[in-house]
């Protein structure tokens, strides 16, 4: 029989919730910079979609990561009908940054961690994002 020997975990939504920052940004910008008539649900289940098709644009036709991230946001907004400037996308964007870099592990599974590595086990992250982001991240939840 096989011994297992290492056990990886994906980062983006296993060690933590991806929507929490982008629910704080919304929030933060319905409250002070333009309102839209939608849950956060409903509008990060669009904004998933709207981000899906600018990262292919991002990975396959190099567009730029700054304009990326803001025309995911922009198409998000318009699918809703709401004409929003490039002003407010790029506060919804920094919004978004300010909330990542507050990112924090659950102690649930810094307690998963602790005792899988004391039964002996080599754990190991996996991560599709770009690597700079995937990095800055990991420092952010202090994963080393």
């Amino acid at each position: 029989m096989k011994q297992i020997k290492a056990i990886g975990w994906d980062l983006d939504d296993t060690l933590y919730q991806r929507s929490d920052f982008y629910r704080a940004a919304f929030e933060t910008m319905q409250k002070n910079v333009i309102h839209i008539h939608q849950s956060f649900e409903t509008f990060y289940r669009i904004f998933e979609v709207h981000s899906d098709i600018e990262y292919e644009k991002f990975i396959r036709e190099g567009k730029a990561k700054e304009q990326y991230q803001l025309d995911r946001i922009l198409s998000t907004y318009k699918y809703f009908n709401c004409e929003m400037s490039v002003e407010q996308a790029t506060i919804f964007q920094a919004l978004n940054e300010y909330y990542r870099q507050h990112l924090t592990l659950d102690s649930e599974i810094i307690h998963v961690f602790e005792h899988l590595q004391a039964a002996g086990y080599d754990l190991f992250i996996l991560t599709n994002g770009p690597s700079i982001d995937q990095r800055n991240k990991l420092n952010t939840l202090q994963i080393n």
